[in-house]
């Protein structure tokens, strides 16, 4: 691209990334924009210096009174990620020029040295475990619930399970049921507030209608969503030492999001024929990965290796190529949680369902599991 006469210089560019730490400005973004390249001797960029208003005549939010010193200048100019800059220009009506200085603003103050917003990136020390596969059945609700009591047992700290799945079947394992999440007030309007509810089984839970509201209103907000935008707002409210997130089937951009950023991603794995492209399937989400991170698989229905050994051969292999990502460590879980029919029966009754002596056997693997996960911290 032919640079313009009204282009910022070089020195504008980098004092521009330094003042918000190379770190996207856009407040529901936040990507780091500066790193490592495979070549010692160099390193990448997604980031870029952008104009607020337009360099030239037809750009976006263009000014024709202003000079030409004037848009070079470094207070015309906001750092944002290649994808939020090419979102800012490709419809300037939803991102106007008093909404880019406020992002300017509030990336800039969040910057100062010792206490920079990579410590946001990072979630200040909370854990965030991702349970997600695409085949159906093989305990992904469960196990996010069940792994989110078993760490309340242990830890004694404060624990969250997010629902982003197509049925809030997590909340209801842990004693939330579908009227304690009929948020009428909410129906149709886009709030910024997450409604956190606290279950019966000591673990605060927020539904997928919440989250889903709270995305509608970062859209409108900002342009996009994300999930550190619903950390952000976690963060001012509570101190949780561990987010468990039931993805689902992980194929929406905020299940995306969430696998993206998190600490421990679990694929169970069940008598589903499916769940070896399950596997595959998170596999290549992980391939954009670019922080450390555990990848576990879990049986949930006993080992599959008894009954399909050619399934089970598709799966070495498939844990073979994630074994290989860059910065992702995958895997087994040592320990094999039962599968148990008493569950769906017991899910009726009132009470804490991990009480039940019927289960017993299956809340102590999940324990197991849960203690085997902590232990993967230290």
């Amino acid at each position: 691209m032919p640079k313009r006469k009204d282009d910022f210089r070089p020195k504008t560019i980098s004092i521009l990334g330094r003042r918000c730490g190379f770190i996207c400005s856009n407040p529901a973004c936040k990507r780091i924009t500066e790193g490592p390249h495979s070549d010692t001797e160099k390193a990448d960029s997604i980031g870029r210096a952008c104009h607020i208003e337009a360099a030239s005549v037809g750009g976006p939010r263009y000014n024709p009174n202003m000079t030409g010193e004037e848009r070079r200048s470094i207070n015309n100019g906001i750092w944002l990620c290649t994808t939020c800059a090419s979102k800012i220009d490709s419809d300037a009506n939803q991102y106007p020029v008093a909404l880019l200085k406020q992002w300017k603003k509030e990336a800039e103050k969040a910057i100062c040295l010792g206490n920079s917003t990579v410590d946001k990136v990072t979630y200040n020390g909370i854990k965030i475990i991702a349970v997600a596969n695409i085949a159906g059945g093989v305990g992904k609700s469960f196990s996010s619930a069940a792994l989110s009591y078993c760490l309340k047992q242990i830890t004694k700290k404060n624990i969250l399970c997010i629902s982003v799945a197509q049925i809030d079947n997590a909340p209801m394992v842990l004693g939330i049921y579908p009227d304690m999440m009929d948020f009428a007030e909410h129906e149709n309007k886009y709030v910024g507030n997450l409604d956190i509810l606290n279950s019966s089984a000591g673990v605060d839970v927020i539904s997928a209608y919440s989250i889903e509201n709270n995305i509608k209103w970062q859209e409108v907000n900002y342009g996009t969503s994300s999930f550190l935008k619903i950390l952000d707002e976690l963060l001012e409210r509570n101190k949780y030492s561990y987010i468990v997130c039931d993805c689902g089937r992980g194929d929406s951009p905020i299940r995306k999001d969430i696998i993206l950023n998190a600490t421990d991603v679990i694929v169970p794995i069940g008598e589903n024929h499916n769940s070896y492209n399950g596997m595959a399937f998170i596999v290549n989400i992980l391939r954009k990965n670019t922080g450390k991170k555990n990848m576990w698989v879990l049986h949930t229905m006993g080992l599959l290796a008894n009954r399909h050994s050619r399934l089970f051969e598709e799966y070495l292999k498939i844990k073979e190529v994630a074994s290989k990502l860059n910065m992702v460590r995958v895997q087994d879980f040592r320990k094999i949680v039962p599968y148990s029919d008493k569950v769906d029966g017991i899910l009726s009754e009132t009470g804490n369902l991990f009480e039940y002596e019927q289960i017993a056997e299956l809340t102590e693997a999940y324990m197991q599991v849960a203690q085997e996960l902590i232990e993967s911290y230290e």
